[in-house]
């Protein structure tokens, strides 16, 4: 029998699941630091001056380390892991024990389950890594 098929079928599921963490990254972060930036823009307009307290725009920078949205805490590496993270925390911090939505393990299983099909029925050709861009 080939295994073959299992291993790459394994890999486009983790591959796939990655991607949906990123995606979830640029789910919520990117609409944030919109707003913050015209937050921002409209305090300068009206002369209103920045609160002491004010989010940091960086925080919401793609190349920085997540954090929990109530308390700003750092997310440790295991706590980042794709389903597994989520499933891990029980759905909740692990330093404030806030809420964490289902919508960031359901975004990285849809992806994994996208990606493993794709892969399934077209393979690792052109046309399949076509699909995986379309599909992301």
């Amino acid at each position: 029998m080939h295994y073959d098929i299992y291993i790459v079928l394994a890999f486009a599921f983790i591959f796939g699941a990655t991607i949906g963490s990123f995606l979830n990254v640029v789910i919520y972060r990117i609409p944030n630091k919109l707003f913050s930036e015209e937050k921002t823009i409209a305090r300068e307009i009206l002369g209103i001056e920045e609160p002491v307290n004010s989010e940091n725009s960086s925080f919401y920078s793609l190349l920085e380390p997540s954090r929990c949205p109530n308390c700003k805490n750092k997310l440790k590496y295991r706590h980042n892991i794709p389903i597994f993270g989520w499933l891990l925390l029980r759905g909740k911090c692990f330093f404030c024990k806030s809420k964490i939505s289902f919508q960031y393990p359901l975004v990285e299983f849809i992806t994994a389950i996208l990606y493993t099909t794709i892969v399934y029925c077209v393979g690792l050709n052109a046309y399949g890594l076509a699909l995986l861009v379309l599909a992301t």
